[in-house]
């Protein structure tokens, strides 16, 4: 849970001469060519590895006086709502949410570090992010462990228990049950390091991803798994079905436990965002698995929205599928799709939406916004005449791209030429906040700075330099 594009400072960047690239290429070319083929197999099981079983001596800490802070009296107080979030990477820290009355947008200065919303079974809600709340009759309250000790990556468990990873003393992994904390210390958990999401079973069985490692805690004694002989990897996401089966996307590999068993699936998308129909059918990303035939299919024409990232996924109470993604928020009703963005909807304050959570059957779905489109302008001197500029959608890894254009892959993205007179110029540019790449010689681009466009207007960058 504790993503927010962690994954993105996770890959490598790698800049190379182009030289350098064609011999590693030519090198790598039998490899490449043998993953290719073995991408193409049928589902494989892999075989169960032998677990590493430690017993931690837990250590309890007294919680604090935890004090009560002002809160938005209406986020989340309908029981039909739903909240979108945008990650700490961008700009913007609060939180966009849309109920009956509409769209809202919220930026509480104690909110604002808000990655990721929790709602438990029993209702109760935790804000999850740079500080951590539980939310309740109108206020929020903040968890800490001790005096120094935050909270992070919040699991709910039965009654007033959560389960997530604390820092501060000792540590690991965290046990609330409404009075006080039993922390498991990273030390005597198997080296379970850089711990990144936990999830309960239905029988209460503990889960926790890390770096090459799962953990898993059955109520008395910790077993630590490397499901995995790839090097170099990190658990990320974790997800338990209705029938107690754990699934953990790897790369473009599905890994699932049950029955004791390990076992991995081979797919062709990479992605974090994992939920479940009503079937228990598990969707990852743009795909969907059927563990009753063991058959891959895309659902929904989900692949129509010609997005680059999936990010999060939910099914509301009505069974309408939610997606949240590197461009908008979209919705599915059983027939057609419903696509938010920022020149669509006002309240929404980045194009990237990094996770959601609906309550509930969900709200209904507001008539799109009509908005004026806007332009951009500046300058990159006369030496630069006919060559390119380009607006992306989202910042490209590499500070420098070699190649014709570092973002024709992403959902939306605009090139221009630069005049003879070093000018240029975007036109009809929909609202939204995007970034600026520019085009130095002809197969090398380099990312410049943040571009916000509003309705109806126009944003001079005036000149552009190189650096």
């Amino acid at each position: 849970m504790y993503r927010s594009r962690e994954r993105n400072r996770r890959r490598i960047e790698i800049v190379v001469v182009a030289g350098v690239i064609g011999a590693a290429l030519v090198c790598a070319l039998p490899g490449i060519l043998s993953n290719l083929v073995a991408s193409r197999l049928p589902p494989r099981p892999t075989k169960s590895p032998t677990p590493v079983v430690t017993q931690p001596a837990p250590t309890q800490t007294p919680t604090p006086t935890q004090t009560p802070f002002p809160f938005p009296p209406d986020l989340l107080a309908d029981p039909n709502s739903a909240c979108f979030m945008y990650g700490k990477e961008y700009s913007t820290k609060g939180i966009t949410c849309l109920d009956q009355a509409g769209w809202h947008f919220y930026d509480n200065p104690l909110i604002q570090g808000t990655e990721y919303i929790i709602r438990c079974p029993d209702g109760r809600i935790y804000l999850d992010g740079e500080r951590s709340y539980q939310v309740q009759d109108g206020v929020h309250v903040e968890l800490k462990r001790g005096q120094y000790g935050s909270v992070r990556s919040i699991a709910c468990g039965p009654g007033e228990e959560i389960w997530a990873v604390v820092s501060g003393e000792n540590q690991g992994i965290g046990n609330f049950d409404g009075v006080d904390w039993i922390v498991y210390p990273n030390d005597f958990l198997g080296k379970l390091y850089d711990i990144d999401d936990i999830a309960l079973s239905p029988d209460g069985d503990v889960w926790v991803s890390a770096k090459d490692r799962i953990g898993l805690y059955d109520g008395s004694d910790w077993q630590v798994f490397q499901p995995s002989d790839r090097i170099d990897y990190h658990w990320e996401t974790l997800k338990v079905d209705a029938h107690g089966n754990l699934w953990a996307p790897l790369g473009s590999e599905m890994w699932s436990y049950a029955g004791g068993q390990w076992v991995s699936f081979d797919t062709d998308v990479v992605s974090q965002a994992i939920t479940f129909d009503a079937e228990q059918r598990v969707l990852m990303g743009t795909r969907r698995f059927d563990p009753a035939t063991g058959a891959w299919d895309t659902p929904y024409e989900i692949d129509q929205l010609n997005l680059s990232e999936v990010n999060a996924l939910q099914f509301d109470q009505r069974g309408r599928l939610w997606v949240a993604s590197d461009y908008g928020i979209h919705v599915f009703d059983g027939a057609d799709w419903t696509s938010y963005h920022m020149h669509t909807a006002a309240a929404l304050q980045e194009s990237h939406i990094e996770d959601l959570i609906v309550l509930g059957d969900g709200p209904d779905l507001p008539a799109l916004e009509s908005t004026i489109l806007g332009s951009v302008t500046g300058t990159r001197g006369p030496w630069y005449g006919g060559m390119q500029v380009e607006l992306c959608l989202d910042w490209v890894f590499l500070t420098v791209f070699f190649g014709e254009s570092p973002c024709k892959s992403q959902p939306f993205h605009q090139v221009t030429t630069v005049d003879a007179a070093g000018d240029f110029e975007f036109m009809d540019v929909p609202r939204g906040r995007y970034y600026l790449a520019v085009q130095l010689t002809e197969d090398y681009w380099k990312m410049k700075s943040r571009v916000v466009v509003e309705s109806g207007r126009n944003t001079d960058l005036g000149h552009v330099p190189d650096d």
